[in-house]
């Protein structure tokens, strides 16, 4: 029983190190554990003796607990920070200037006492100090490593972000064939592509496997004097820089290269950087007509066929990589991505859950599980899902802009700039979170602040277009008309199409009087997305403006068809009908927007101005009545209730229109 009692006790140790102490300091945390274990062990019986009959509330037996506490707390601390030492001390990081390459000499595989061959490593050491005019720099270790793991530790050591090792295997007479294995090390294995910038949200998306976690190996025979490995040495480097062109040349210089799996993945992968997802595809279906069971190259198809716009495909090449490996959080998560742009939050919801349940620190995993939730309109869940993810990684600027954006959507704006403010202490060249903090101080009527944030914003990214539109907001509400113009047009400079930029250019040029010109933007704007109610209403607001009250009718009941929700609409359908004489249906209309609102002034009192136009004071003065309760300070609705018995004239009425909207 005690037996089993401390293997559940030694698990469950072990389970909490593994997802609480930093990966740098688990295996100083194991070791504490152990060796806490056999201490208790060898001195069990002395320390049982002493405890009998000792009052562990004591004051005295308390302070030494507590004492013998902080004392294992400091040596574990110390411990800790020993072995963070020992880790940069012991495997620098690899330059950044050069490019460093560890060659193992090469074991002789016909050899029974253990000799080794360095005369190859020389070679490949010559070769590439002719050729690399000083970018690459070589060293031979002393002895070929007893393993991989052995090669790689031995390589960190000495800061290297390649190691070669292999064996020289004569076989008969003079033929000589000598097995090479490159490996790349101290690199990340995945990055992300950045790709969701939509409403101001930015988050990582699809996941890529940059470098494979095997090592590539190439056969050479003497004659071939080792060309293919140091042209491999030479694509690896192009590859670190990002010179992907010169990559591929080099990976194709390779002896039948078309046969080695690894070597067709990382010239897929260099196609991929280059934004040729078609090519880079090609090559990624090349690696599974060999090895249908190699999940990284399903993956990397996957994120190929993302870029490419063929979703579902995208997501059968994910669903093969997790038959291959379900335990594979970065394919759940990528599937999640195709699932979000599929606009299929709820399966991207489940696939991201998939992610956290493998990875319960998958901060993107979070992150974007977050955008799921906002996009389904639940942005008490968007935020709960974004403090998950800063609790996994509170560096994340992208998941601070994106609580942000859910404080705002909550009404929160000091809440949301407090987040902004976090994002770019992170990172201040993050303009998304500028223009974002921008907003929401023009949402709390600070419009200078914002206009100063969105400028930002354009100084480190001058094609940032929201800014421009965003920009464009700010100078409108601090009345400067031909400015707000000049930022809507330099937006659409950037994108002719751009819908929210040619709204808000028709409302500048409403507002200067040029309503010709905004009613042609606007029926830019509708050609775009014919369906969108707000620039329904606001070219019929233009047509109001302009004097043509029939043809600012028929755009709000354009913008009512889509959303009959509008309210703007309704109350200014039925002041337009006032103003044509037709004041039943102006009624109508009034009372479908005290519907949606009934606390408006401008529909009570408008509402009652159409009942006295008809003769009926009572009704009228009651609609008054209500519009007084609402605004007791307002001049306009006290003259209309005494104008309702004196038989209402129009040149005296006062209607209401309601205000421009900004998309």
């Amino acid at each position: 029983m005690n037996l089993w009692k401390e293997i559940i006790s030694i698990l469950a140790a072990l389970i909490t190190i593994f997802s609480i102490v930093p990966s740098n300091f688990q295996i100083v945390a194991v070791i504490l554990v152990f060796l806490s274990l056999i201490i208790y062990h060898v001195n069990e019986k002395k320390l049982h003796e002493k405890l009998k009959g000792v009052n562990l509330y004591k004051d005295n037996n308390r302070k030494k607990i507590n004492y013998t506490i902080l004392f294992v707390l400091i040596i574990f601390i110390i411990s800790a920070f020993g072995f963070s030492y020992f880790n940069s001390h012991f495997f620098p990081e690899p330059p950044e200037d050069k490019f460093v390459v560890a060659i193992f000499p090469l074991y002789l595989g016909n050899s029974n006492d253990g000799e080794i061959d360095s005369d190859t490593a020389e070679d490949i050491r010559r070769l590439i100090e002719i050729d690399s005019t000083g970018r690459i720099e070589a060293i031979i270790l002393d002895e070929p490593p007893s393993s991989e793991s052995d090669a790689i530790t031995r390589g960190k050591k000495v800061a290297s972000h390649l190691v070669i090792y292999g064996v020289n295997k004569n076989k008969i007479g003079d033929i000589v064939e000598i097995e090479f294995n490159v490996l790349p090390i101290n690199f990340d294995s995945k990055v992300r592509q950045n790709s969701l910038a939509n409403d101001g949200k930015m988050s990582e998306s699809i996941v890529f496997s940059r470098y494979d976690t095997d090592a590539l190996t190439i056969v050479e025979s003497l004659k071939e004097n080792v060309s293919s490995t140091v042209n491999v040495i030479f694509a690896f480097e192009y590859y670190d820089r990002s010179e992907y062109a010169f990559a591929i040349d080099k990976f194709k210089s390779v002896k039948n290269y078309e046969e080695n799996d690894l070597i067709l993945l990382y010239i897929g992968n260099c196609f991929f950087f280059e934004n040729d997802y078609e090519e880079a595809l090609y090559y990624f279906n090349k690696v599974l007509d060999k090895n249908l069971q190699d999940s990284v190259a399903w993956c990397n198809k996957g994120a190929s066929l993302f870029y490419l716009d063929r979703y579902e495909e995208a997501l059968k090449a994910y669903d093969k990589a997790i038959e291959i490996n379900s335990r594979e959080a970065d394919a759940w998560y990528s599937k999640g991505i195709v699932y979000f742009y599929l606009e299929n939050h709820i399966k991207a919801i489940e696939s991201y859950d998939k992610a956290i349940e493998i990875s319960p620190n998958h901060s993107a995993a979070w992150d974007n599980k977050g955008l799921a939730f906002a996009s389904l309109g639940d942005y008490e869940a968007s935020l709960n899902a974004h403090e998950n993810a800063l609790k996994a990684n509170p560096q994340s600027f992208e998941a601070w802009n994106n609580k942000g954006i859910d404080h705002a959507k909550l009404g929160q704006y000091e809440e949301a700039i407090k987040s902004f403010d976090k994002s770019l202490e992170i990172d201040s060249n993050y303009p998304i979170a500028w223009t974002n903090k921008g907003l929401a101080l023009g949402n709390l009527g600070d419009y200078e602040g914002a206009l100063d944030d969105h400028e930002k914003a354009l100084k480190i990214n001058p094609n940032y277009k929201e800014a421009w539109r965003n920009k464009g907001i700010a100078l409108f509400y601090l009345g400067q008309y031909n400015a707000s113009l000049k930022a809507c047009e330099e937006a659409l400079k950037i994108d002719s199409d751009y819908f929210d930029a040619l709204v808000n250019k028709g409302l500048s040029l409403d507002k200067l009087g040029r309503y010709e010109e905004a009613l042609k933007t606007y029926d830019e704007a509708i050609e775009i997305s014919p369906q969108d109610s707000h620039v329904w209403y606001s070219k019929g607001v233009s047509f109001v403006h302009f004097g043509n009250y029939s043809e600012g009718i028929n755009a709000f009941e354009n913008a009512l068809k889509y959303d009959p929700m509008n309210f703007e609409s309704w109350v200014n359908k039925g002041s337009s009908f006032n103003q044509l004489g037709n004041h039943s249906e102006a009624i109508k209309a009034f009372d479908k927007a005290l519907e949606i609102n009934p606390q408006s002034f401008e529909a009570w009192n408008n509402k009652g101005i159409s009942h006295a136009k008809l003769g009926q004071y009572e009704e009228a003065a009651e609609a008054f009545d209500k519009a007084v309760e609402i605004n007791p300070d307002s001049s306009s609705v006290n003259k209309n209730k005494i104008l309702a018995f004196n038989e209402l004239d129009e040149e005296n009425s006062v209607n209401h229109f309601s205000k421009l909207i900004f998309v």
